[in-house]
């Protein structure tokens, strides 16, 4: 019992149901305006996010430089910056260096 209390199965968001539904814009000023609320509403929570490439790489890509999403790697799609994304990941929390939000273990919703 013991061993399967420390050695949990690793989730999979892409499996799992989101628990909220927003725009990056949303999720950004929720943090901005209300840190604590908005670290237990979302903080290691599935959530959907939609908005526009702003920045790219071959693992991440950034939506409307606002929230950072972390892939393990990215569909060899032909996305542009400028395009509208729909994204599902796990909120693991805010930057406030970069005034960000980090999303983790990213997937692309169609």
């Amino acid at each position: 019992m013991a061993y399967n209390y420390l050695y949990k199965e690793h989730r999979d968001i892409t499996k799992e149901d989101a628990e909220y539904t927003l725009t990056a814009k949303k999720l950004h000023e929720d943090f901005l305006e209300n840190p604590d609320l908005a670290k237990d509403l979302y903080l290691n929570k599935t959530l959907v996010v939609k908005g526009q490439i702003s920045e790219m790489d071959n693992r991440n890509l950034t939506l409307d430089k606002k929230v950072f999403c972390e892939f393990i790697m990215l569909p060899q799609n032909n996305f542009k910056v400028g395009e509208e994304m729909t994204v599902k990941g796990r909120c693991i929390g805010f930057d406030d260096l970069l005034e960000q939000v980090k999303l983790d273990q990213c997937s692309f919703i169609k």
